[in-house]
């Protein structure tokens, strides 16, 4: 599939108002501004060009609601530094990279993962899936709910603004309508704010693909 063809199908996980980037192009340290290349002075040169890749396809997102293409600096969390009223998030993997932005005013929160649709491995279930969790065994099922946490995460953390460990969360999915319904086991994250988190998932390609969003308000 074409890099256009994917970046429709990722924008239509999300609310219209919402602006969605996706690329597979050869990312270059070079497009990095100097508030992030600060950033990338301890990573390994593949990380380096995950991180390049990542903020190019940020930029094109804000271009796309018409705003100008600054500099994301990285927080104390490792998370994207937005400009004011704008909230996002940036995921990689396998040498794509995809960037959802939308306005403050209209979300609260942004979620965007993409994982490769290789199984969890069995180590790792035990680490992403909590017991109560139905298709835990499956690795398939558990990679998906391991995008969906990504995704849920990212989209919370400008509300919480702390971590939230992947058992910390219960996810059950609708495979007929690709959505899916959270619940939050953390004094750190309050279930009222969960109870308005909307979401969906789909497998594009190779890649398996979750969003998440907060409404404003």
């Amino acid at each position: 599939m074409r890099d256009s063809e994917i970046q429709t199908l990722l924008a239509e996980l999300f609310p219209d108002q919402a602006a969605v980037c996706f690329s597979t192009g050869q990312p270059s340290e070079s497009n990095l501004l100097p508030e992030e290349l600060a950033h990338t002075k301890k990573m390994v040169g593949v990380r380096r060009l995950e991180f390049a890749q990542g903020r190019a396809c940020a930029r094109a997102a804000l271009e796309s609601l018409g705003l100008p293409p600054v500099a994301i600096p990285t927080g104390s969390n490792r998370e994207p530094l937005w400009p004011e009223s704008v909230v996002g998030s940036i995921t990689h993997t396998d040498g794509a990279a995809a960037a959802v932005v939308g306005h403050g005013a209209q979300f609260a929160g942004l979620g965007l993962d993409m994982e490769s649709a290789e199984p969890l491995g069995e180590d790792l279930i035990e680490l992403i899936c909590r017991p109560d969790e139905e298709g835990r065994k499956d690795g398939k099922h558990a990679k998906l709910l391991f995008s969906i946490k990504e995704a849920i995460y990212k989209c919370i953390y400008p509300t919480v603004r702390t971590f939230v460990d992947f058992q910390e969360m219960k996810v059950e999915v609708d495979s007929g309508s690709h959505r899916f319904a959270a619940e939050a086991h953390t004094p750190a994250c309050d279930q009222a704010l969960i109870s308005r988190l909307e979401g969906k998932f789909a497998t594009v390609g190779e890649l398996v693909v979750s969003s998440a969003w907060l409404p404003a308000g």
